[in-house]
């Protein structure tokens, strides 16, 4: 595993190799992490976000970040089938929070991308910028 000050290499180079990947990751995170709180956006979610296996609206479900896949992760491993059967999928990002996973360093990762985009998506939804230093989760119910 690589370091916590270098990040996720897989990361790294996922993004690096692939200009839509920060663009399809705030896609995810703006419509399927934090929808608006509008009743159409919530039917898209609650229509999207279930595992294509097993239909369950698990709470550890991910969202490949590859394709257009969603799969469970916890004790049901429809996710770590997906990526058995598609090696090159190494990134996932879990639909609670918005963290992204890699399964080839098998822990989820932090890149400054990533909570840039959350802090972008957090700031459009509530019109308040989000302080530096300050978990987004606690920000956003203060």
């Amino acid at each position: 595993m690589e370091s916590l000050s270098q990040g996720c290499v897989h990361f790294r180079e996922f993004i690096g190799a692939n200009d839509a990947a920060l663009a399809s990751y705030r896609t995810i995170y703006r419509y399927l992490v934090k929808p608006p709180p509008i009743d159409e956006a919530r039917k898209i979610r609650m229509r999207l976000c279930v595992c294509q296996v097993c239909f369950s609206h698990n709470s550890r479900l991910l969202t490949c970040l590859s394709c257009v896949y969603f799969g469970c992760h916890g004790k049901s491993t429809h996710m770590q089938s997906h990526y058995d059967q598609h090696p090159d999928h190494i990134l996932a990002v879990e639909l609670v929070c918005g963290n992204v996973y890699c399964w080839k360093c098998r822990d989820y990762i932090y890149d400054s991308r990533i909570d840039a985009v959350m802090k972008e998506v957090e700031q459009a939804l509530t019109g308040r910028p989000v302080p530096g230093g300050l978990c987004i989760s606690t920000w956003y119910l203060q």
